[in-house]
């Protein structure tokens, strides 16, 4: 009879110990899938989506822009096709193509600004053209016709620079038509003391009388002015 319970008892016993480590076993079992790590790719789609949606917006009209955008899709949706992609590897890739998606934006931003620029800057253009052709006189010598025709050539031929502002490409053609009128000016003038000079001098054979006055020649015409040798009327 002690016999038969002490049987019992240890069947019991070891009844007990197998439900304890299966139950060990489940638990050790749930805890090591609890530590697998879920990879959420979600926001890291929505970024695919977001910058093929701009990519389809800009490959017709902004090649190059597209093109590097495109380059960035690409290796972002490596990651996504990865099963194997951890989080931070999801993380820093979503990151990434923001960035891409932000610089293309802003690329294609300037370029549009550069087109109106470009358009702008052509109509100043003629119009600068048109202030060139007001310094024209009548009875210009062919040294002041060629310095308006090369004011006019330079300004046809001027190339809007997209590193500059629109009114800093302005700015150029404005300085164009002021240094034109500058020479103009100066070449007149020196035409216009040439024409005295050779004048006096004609003069200076016939009746003019001539003086030296501090080292310097002098002529005095007929009606009492007086001139330099250079034709500068002297006061």
């Amino acid at each position: 009879m002690k016999l038969a319970i002490s049987l019992v008892a240890l069947l019991a016993l070891s009844l007990t110990n197998i439900s304890m480590s299966a139950q060990s076993n489940n638990s050790t079992t749930v805890n090591t899938l609890k530590k697998v790590p879920t990879v959420d790719k979600t926001e890291l789609n929505s970024s695919i989506n977001n910058a093929k949606a701009l990519y389809d917006g800009l490959k017709d009209e902004y090649a190059t822009i597209a093109t590097t955008l495109k380059s960035a899709i690409d290796i972002a949706q490596q990651v996504a096709d990865n099963d194997a992609a951890t989080q931070e590897a999801v993380d820093a890739a979503k990151s990434t193509l923001d960035s891409a998606i932000a610089t293309a934006q802003e690329a294609r931003q300037s370029a549009d600004q550069a087109k109106v620029g470009k358009e702008v800057f052509e109509k100043r253009k003629i119009a600068y053209l048109q202030e060139v052709a007001t310094l024209a006189k009548e009875d210009d010598s062919e040294a002041c016709q060629k310095l308006i025709a090369e004011a006019q050539k330079a300004i046809k031929n001027a190339v809007y620079d997209e590193s500059k502002s629109l009114e800093d490409n302005s700015a150029t053609l404005q300085t164009m038509v002021e240094n034109l009128a500058t020479a103009l000016e100066t070449q007149r003038l020196a035409e216009k003391n040439t024409t005295k000079l050779m004048s006096v001098k004609a003069n200076s054979n016939a009746k003019c009388a001539k003086i030296i006055k501090n080292g310097q020649l002098y002529i005095i015409t007929p009606n009492g002015k007086t001139f330099d040798i250079l034709g500068h009327e002297i006061k």
